[in-house]
């Protein structure tokens, strides 16, 4: 006998299927730059004029979620003698938690009152066995990161900063980036005085040099400053990403295909169920 039912049922699971794979789509990749969490750094100074550097990560030790296992940083205060700038990285920012290390992490910079300070941040891989003493500037490896493919085979678009909150208006963020045939390109962006994503197209670091390769880095630097004194700033992580891509066409086609499948299934059980109820109604 005849199961209409059953039939109904699995024409209308073809009909879902059929809807499910027209519209399926893969997700935005994203290639982690630094989730600025790892072990704690930190450092401050209160003289204008002396840098501290700063180092975390190399091949025995490398920092996890850190683009070549090793942040490189160099902290310079521009203006204030006597008073101090300073940052802190994989901090509680509610400054209740006990465990080590806390279960949230920034990136957090201060400023004293009538202080300013600028930041870099250096991702050139495992170039630095030690920290320099004070005063002695980090050293750029061009080619540390041996050919990173910071587009992730063309899925991603663009460099996006996580801010959490920041109190200066003039604050820029200055990127640059580095081949591995030693060219380099550098855009700057104003960050926004609310928490929100920023974002810098690869696009425009192409514009300012065509001939940098994106799918070959070697090296990136991020430099943090404004004219303001006295400024906060809390930063999240440094990633690439991208937009979803489009649904692929052949699945659009095969789900085209098993929709017609399954309504074409449905109008024959419908229409064999009346001719069955027709003969019914003769006898």
């Amino acid at each position: 006998m005849y199961n209409i039912t059953a039939s109904m049922t699995k024409s209308a699971g073809s009909i879902v299927c059929g809807l499910i794979m027209m519209f399926i789509g893969s997700s935005a990749s994203a290639l982690l730059i630094d989730g600025m969490d790892g072990p704690f750094q930190s450092s401050g100074t209160t003289e204008v004029g002396a840098p501290i550097s700063n180092v975390k990560g190399n091949s025995g030790t490398p920092i996890p979620n850190v683009l070549g296992g090793q942040r490189d940083t160099l902290l310079e205060q521009t203006a204030g003698n006597f008073m101090q700038t300073n940052f802190e990285i994989n901090f509680d920012p509610g400054g209740t938690s006990t465990a080590s290390p806390p279960p949230t992490s920034y990136y957090s910079h201060s400023n004293d009152s009538g202080v300013n300070g600028t930041m870099l941040f250096q991702y050139d891989g495992d170039d630095e066995a030690t920290t320099p003493p004070d005063g002695g500037a980090i050293s750029l490896n061009k080619t540390g990161l041996g050919g990173v493919d910071v587009t992730d085979g063309g899925l991603s678009t663009r460099f996006e900063f996580a801010v959490v909150s920041n109190d200066s208006a003039n604050m820029m963020f200055t990127l640059t980036v580095y081949d591995m045939d030693m060219d380099e390109a550098t855009v700057s962006t104003t960050i926004p005085t609310i928490g929100s994503n920023v974002q810098v197209q690869f696009s425009a670091l192409e514009t300012d040099n065509a001939a940098i390769d994106l799918d070959n880095v070697g090296a990136i630097e991020i430099e943090i400053a404004t004219t303001d004194t006295a400024w906060d700033l809390t930063l999240d992580g440094i990633q690439t990403t991208g937009e979803p891509p489009e649904p692929v066409p052949t699945m659009t086609e095969w789900g085209i295909i098993t929709l017609m499948l399954g309504l074409a299934g449905a109008a024959f059980i419908r229409v064999r169920r009346m001719n069955l109820a027709g003969a019914t109604s003769i006898a």
